[in-house]
Protein backbone atom coordinates (compact mmCIF):
# COMPACT_ATOMS: atom_id res chain seq x y z
CA UNK A 1 0.00 0.00 0.00
CA UNK A 2 1.00 3.36 -0.76
CA UNK A 3 -0.33 5.98 1.78
CA UNK A 4 -0.08 9.58 0.34
CA UNK A 5 -1.15 13.33 1.39
CA UNK A 6 -2.65 14.77 -1.17
CA UNK A 7 -4.06 18.45 -2.36
CA UNK A 8 -6.13 18.98 -5.03
CA UNK A 9 -3.60 21.00 -6.66
CA UNK A 10 -0.33 22.38 -6.07
CA UNK A 11 2.98 22.91 -7.94
CA UNK A 12 3.61 19.53 -7.88
CA UNK A 13 -0.05 17.52 -8.21
CA UNK A 14 -0.33 16.64 -11.41
CA UNK A 15 2.93 15.00 -12.15
CA UNK A 16 2.19 13.16 -8.87
CA UNK A 17 -1.28 12.61 -9.69
CA UNK A 18 -0.67 11.00 -12.91
CA UNK A 19 2.75 8.90 -11.68
CA UNK A 20 0.04 7.72 -8.89
CA UNK A 21 -2.27 6.83 -11.15
CA UNK A 22 0.66 4.87 -13.54
CA UNK A 23 1.68 3.08 -10.18
CA UNK A 24 -1.88 2.33 -9.96
CA UNK A 25 -2.12 0.69 -13.26
CA UNK A 26 1.23 -1.11 -13.27
CA UNK A 27 0.47 -2.68 -9.60
CA UNK A 28 -3.64 -2.25 -9.11
CA UNK A 29 -4.53 -5.15 -10.63
CA UNK A 30 -2.49 -7.98 -8.99
CA UNK A 31 -4.21 -10.34 -6.99
CA UNK A 32 -5.54 -10.33 -3.49
CA UNK A 33 -4.79 -6.74 -3.51
CA UNK A 34 -1.50 -6.50 -3.03
CA UNK A 35 -1.20 -2.87 -3.83
CA UNK A 36 -3.38 0.00 -3.06
CA UNK A 37 -3.00 3.84 -2.68
CA UNK A 38 -4.37 5.10 0.05
CA UNK A 39 -5.02 8.94 -0.15
CA UNK A 40 -5.45 11.12 2.67
CA UNK A 41 -6.12 14.94 1.46
CA UNK A 42 -4.14 17.32 3.48
CA UNK A 43 -4.78 21.38 4.03
CA UNK A 44 -1.32 21.65 6.34
CA UNK A 45 0.48 23.31 3.31
CA UNK A 46 -1.81 26.25 1.52
CA UNK A 47 1.48 28.17 0.35
CA UNK A 48 2.04 25.64 -1.72
CA UNK A 49 -1.27 25.65 -3.17
CA UNK A 50 -1.53 29.30 -4.17
CA UNK A 51 -3.10 27.97 -7.79
CA UNK A 52 -5.51 26.07 -6.22
CA UNK A 53 -9.35 27.23 -6.90
CA UNK A 54 -10.49 29.63 -4.31
CA UNK A 55 -12.80 26.59 -3.10
CA UNK A 56 -10.16 24.75 -1.54
CA UNK A 57 -8.36 27.14 -0.32
CA UNK A 58 -11.25 28.38 1.58
CA UNK A 59 -11.54 24.73 2.83
CA UNK A 60 -14.98 24.39 1.25
CA UNK A 61 -14.34 21.39 -1.01
CA UNK A 62 -15.94 18.18 0.63
CA UNK A 63 -15.33 14.59 0.47
CA UNK A 64 -16.92 13.96 -2.70
CA UNK A 65 -15.80 16.58 -4.21
CA UNK A 66 -12.32 15.48 -3.38
CA UNK A 67 -12.75 11.76 -4.49
CA UNK A 68 -14.31 13.11 -7.84
CA UNK A 69 -11.26 15.26 -8.17
CA UNK A 70 -9.12 12.21 -7.52
CA UNK A 71 -11.43 10.14 -10.11
CA UNK A 72 -10.50 12.92 -13.21
CA UNK A 73 -7.28 11.81 -13.09
CA UNK A 74 -7.89 8.11 -13.07
CA UNK A 75 -7.28 7.26 -9.06
CA UNK A 76 -10.62 5.24 -9.32
CA UNK A 77 -11.42 2.16 -7.03
CA UNK A 78 -10.79 -0.66 -6.47
CA UNK A 79 -6.69 0.57 -6.27
CA UNK A 80 -7.40 3.57 -4.93
CA UNK A 81 -9.06 4.54 -1.23
CA UNK A 82 -9.47 8.65 0.05
CA UNK A 83 -9.40 8.97 3.53
CA UNK A 84 -11.46 12.10 5.20
CA UNK A 85 -9.27 15.22 4.71
CA UNK A 86 -6.67 15.69 7.91
CA UNK A 87 -3.37 16.66 9.32
CA UNK A 88 0.00 15.06 9.11
CA UNK A 89 1.71 17.67 11.40
CA UNK A 90 1.34 18.65 14.88
CA UNK A 91 -1.76 17.54 17.75
CA UNK A 92 -4.18 17.38 15.29
CA UNK A 93 -2.46 15.06 12.63
CA UNK A 94 -4.43 11.72 11.50
CA UNK A 95 -3.34 8.70 14.05
CA UNK A 96 -2.61 6.62 10.68
CA UNK A 97 0.36 9.70 10.12
CA UNK A 98 1.95 10.30 13.11
CA UNK A 99 1.93 5.80 12.76
CA UNK A 100 3.84 5.55 9.75
CA UNK A 101 6.33 8.39 11.16
CA UNK A 102 6.90 6.80 14.40
CA UNK A 103 7.64 3.29 12.67
CA UNK A 104 9.47 3.93 10.07
CA UNK A 105 11.93 6.03 12.35
CA UNK A 106 11.67 9.19 11.72
CA UNK A 107 9.02 11.51 13.46
CA UNK A 108 9.72 14.51 11.89
CA UNK A 109 6.99 16.92 10.57
CA UNK A 110 6.28 16.19 6.95
CA UNK A 111 7.20 19.08 4.99
CA UNK A 112 4.49 19.19 1.86
CA UNK A 113 2.19 17.70 0.03
CA UNK A 114 2.87 14.29 -1.87
CA UNK A 115 4.45 12.56 1.06
CA UNK A 116 4.69 8.85 0.24
CA UNK A 117 4.97 5.75 3.02
CA UNK A 118 5.13 2.34 1.40
CA UNK A 119 3.69 0.20 3.75
CA UNK A 120 3.21 -3.64 3.90
CA UNK A 121 0.27 -5.76 4.27
CA UNK A 122 0.95 -6.91 7.60
CA UNK A 123 1.42 -3.05 8.49
CA UNK A 124 5.10 -3.51 8.44
CA UNK A 125 6.51 0.81 7.09
CA UNK A 126 8.69 -0.23 4.07
CA UNK A 127 10.26 3.09 3.70
CA UNK A 128 9.00 7.20 4.01
CA UNK A 129 9.51 9.35 0.44
CA UNK A 130 9.04 12.32 0.45
CA UNK A 131 9.09 15.29 -2.57
CA UNK A 132 10.96 15.61 -4.34
CA UNK A 133 10.78 12.32 -4.92
CA UNK A 134 8.05 11.28 -7.66
CA UNK A 135 6.11 8.44 -7.56
CA UNK A 136 7.42 6.56 -10.56
CA UNK A 137 10.48 6.46 -8.77
CA UNK A 138 9.10 4.03 -6.55
CA UNK A 139 8.14 0.99 -8.74
CA UNK A 140 11.68 -0.75 -7.81
CA UNK A 141 10.66 -0.43 -4.11
CA UNK A 142 6.86 -1.22 -4.25
CA UNK A 143 8.44 -4.72 -7.02
CA UNK A 144 10.76 -5.68 -4.33
CA UNK A 145 8.28 -4.81 -1.37
CA UNK A 146 5.46 -6.94 -3.57
CA UNK A 147 7.85 -9.51 -4.47
CA UNK A 148 8.58 -10.07 -0.59
CA UNK A 149 4.64 -10.48 0.04
CA UNK A 150 4.02 -12.67 -2.80
CA UNK A 151 4.90 -15.91 -0.94
CA UNK A 152 2.57 -14.80 2.34
CA UNK A 153 -0.38 -14.73 -0.21
CA UNK A 154 -0.12 -18.00 -1.37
Amino acid sequence: MLVVNVSPSDLAAEVNYREMRQLADAFGSLPGGLFRLLLLPCEQFQGAQRFAPMRWRKKQMDEAQLLAHAAQRGLLPPSTRMLARGDVNGPAAQALFTFLKVSVGDSSDIGGNFCKFLVAKDGRVFGRYCPPLRPALLQPAITKLLQEEAPAAQ
